[in-house]
């Protein structure tokens, strides 16, 4: 007999059916790293690591020109970051699908000059996209001929991070964000 969460005395279910209780499990004992654990481990650390770029702009821009040139033969360096910075303010970097590109934001006087010439206004939404991609990448180089095999979502998707840092945001997003006083 045991007794109930209120209190009463009552058969245990199992005990009447000449059953014992659940029986505890024993904890399992705890288990050396295998070889494969220890090298995820240290991928992790190293993984961490690289995301731990310093404050300073300067040097963070050098830590950031280092990681380049160690994935990418043709990476930009530190000084040509440098330059992109001066001629265009922000310069984002964006890691996609084993591929780093590096962008800047589309400025007012592009967009406007886009809004009021006839030559973008026949331009399809696709067109635009592959226009806004050519205008604002900075690295890599992307030829017409490689821009035909890149994956289909590719260039829509670099347009949409470039707008979204132009600050094309989404209204209703910002709306929410925004405060009355």
């Amino acid at each position: 007999m045991t007794k109930n969460a209120t209190g009463q005395i009552g058969q245990d279910p199992q005990a009447a059916f000449g059953k014992e209780g659940p029986k505890p499990k024993p904890e399992p004992k705890p288990q050396e790293a295998t070889q494969e654990e220890a090298v995820e481990a240290e991928e992790e650390a190293e993984a961490e690591a690289v995301f731990s770029l310093s404050d300073d702009p300067e040097t963070r821009l050098n830590q950031v020109a280092d990681l380049l040139k160690e994935q990418y033969e043709d990476a930009p360096t530190a000084a040509q970051l440098m330059q992109w910075k001066a001629n265009h303010g922000d310069v984002f970097i964006l890691p996609v699908a084993e591929k780093t590109y590096i962008y800047r934001y589309l400025k007012r006087l592009e967009w406007v000059k886009m809004q009021t010439e006839e030559q973008f206004g026949n331009m399809n939404p696709l067109e635009t996209e592959e226009y806004v991609f050519d205008k604002c990448l900075l690295w890599p180089t992307i030829n017409p001929l490689k821009k035909a095999t890149l994956p289909a979502g590719l260039i829509s998707t670099l347009s949409d991070q470039i707008r979204l840092n132009s600050m094309f945001l989404n209204p209703e997003a910002l709306a929410q964000m925004t405060i009355k006083l």
